[in-house]
């Protein structure tokens, strides 16, 4: 439940429900040849120690009111299975391409780099770039992405400095280690998914980690269905805010949603004082930097970098703060959950399925708002997962990857629209029951990751 000093090994639980220590000598024996006595004793201890622990573990799920997210953990498996064995294809030729794409940037970045810092500077320790920026009359404490973002309008260098950290890193994940994670007899990649890798209940991936993989055509192109077949790619709408709506309440927000109505333009009209039919594309992408940045309570100088940083947004801090008044004046709903939350529990959050997050120091206000939006989503996604096997059934379809919000299908061509209609289906269903809004998944057949918008 997110406190990082609770281990869940066999010999750990043995000792805190049973009071007995699990000795694990014989793990790194030589098991190839006859067993020893030792040997077999260890083997079956392994087996019955697991029918001991079942009562008082299945009591104390009970008394941390967990049981219902923990049924949702053990249906979900299948399909976790399911995932990891099937894995995804990778297109070589253009990984190939794409690599000498990335090496040529990082050869003309870390030029730039040594154009303005000198050759002898190691570019990835932060202490020596922080040496050089000072002697360029420039001083910060720290050399992290943020920083540097923040000090890009004043400071050129920040630019180039990041640039060189994109492509150093783009090349690192595609040229050395992406091409060894190919199993050299299905030919695919086959990356670990844990299934309980976030304290929020989402799911992390590794070796390799797809949930890093840059939103841009060129690197997602490299994946691919096998010849015959097709990709279905689809994904929540929203989910987040339409999860916060659920749990705040909000009247304007529950309408939208229930309505139909665009919440970005509705956001966006409120802004500027324009009607929601004449709102332009750049006035709705204020829109949705303002809605994610303030829906976890973000300051008026964290939505002005945000709003930049991730949507091209241009904001002052002071029309951050005004921003921010306007918002917080019309959803009044989502307001009263921030102050609810605010005077709450600093130390437990709880989704709306009941999984639970402890903290062993006080929390912020942004964990305890995150935890159960971003939660329930988990839950969510959970749910639709643990449906779609038998769902799908038929259509020869495989899960091939997950990522946050997305779920990939390959598919055999001619099944793929039927496909899709059931994995839209089985997605926007997933929240019946408990959340009283619809749910929206967006999908579409494609040729590769890139194919979906």
């Amino acid at each position: 439940s997110g406190l990082g000093n609770s281990s869940v090994k066999l010999s750990d639980l043995s000792l805190k429900y049973l009071h007995r220590p699990l000795s694990k000598e014989q793990q790194t024996s030589d098991w190839s040849g006859e067993l020893s006595k030792g040997q077999l004793e260890y083997a079956a201890r392994d087996v019955t120690v697991l029918l001991e622990l079942y009562t008082p573990i299945t009591q104390g799920i009970k008394k941390a009111k967990l049981s219902e997210v923990a049924q949702i953990e053990f249906e979900t498996l299948p399909a976790v299975v399911a995932l990891e064995l099937n894995g995804i294809l990778l297109d070589r030729q253009k990984l190939e391409k794409l690599t000498g794409q990335l090496h040529t940037e990082l050869e003309e970045a870390e030029a730039n780099c040594r154009n303005l810092f000198g050759d002898g500077i190691n570019l990835n320790s932060p202490k020596q770039l922080l040496e050089a920026l000072e002697k360029r009359g420039i001083k910060t404490d720290k050399t992290d992405a943020a920083t540097l973002k923040s000090m890009e309008k004043k400071h050129p260098e920040a630019s180039v400095i990041l640039r060189y950290r994109k492509a150093s890193k783009a090349v690192s994940t595609f040229t050395e280690k992406l091409p060894g994670f190919i199993h050299p007899v299905t030919g695919r990649i086959h990356p670990s998914y844990w299934q309980l890798g976030a304290a929020t209940g989402r799911f992390s991936c590794s070796n390799p980690n797809l949930q890093q993989i840059p939103n841009e055509t060129r690197f997602r192109e490299c994946f691919i269905p096998a010849p015959g077949n097709k990709f279905v790619i689809a994904d929540y709408s929203q989910i987040e805010l339409r999860v916060a709506a659920a749990i705040s309440r909000d009247p304007v927000m529950l309408k939208a949603y229930r309505t139909g109505e665009d919440l970005h333009r509705q956001t966006a009209a409120i802004l500027t004082g324009k009607d929601p039919a004449d709102i332009d594309k750049k006035e709705r992408q204020l829109a949705k930097a303002v809605n994610f940045g303030l829906l976890f309570a973000m300051g008026a100088r964290g939505l002005s970098d945000y709003a930049e940083n991730s949507y091209g947004v241009k904001m002052s801090v002071r029309e951050a703060e005004e921003f921010k008044g306007k918002f917080f004046d019309h959803y009044t709903g989502l307001r009263d959950w921030h102050k609810c939350t605010k005077s709450g529990s600093y130390y437990e959050a709880r989704t709306l399925k009941g999984r639970r997050r402890l903290w062993s120091t006080v929390s912020s206000l942004n964990e305890r708002l995150n935890m159960p939006v971003q939660g329930t989503a988990a839950d969510i996604m959970k749910i639709a997962l643990a449906r779609l096997p038998k769902a799908l059934k038929g259509t020869e379809a495989k899960l091939v990857a997950i990522i946050h919000d997305e779920i990939i299908l390959e598919v055999p061509e001619d099944k793929a629209e039927e496909a899709k209609r059931m994995l839209v289906t089985v997605m926007e269903s997933a929240g019946d029951g408990f959340i009283d809004i619809p749910l929206v998944a967006e999908a579409a057949i494609a040729d590769s990751w890139a194919g979906k918008a």
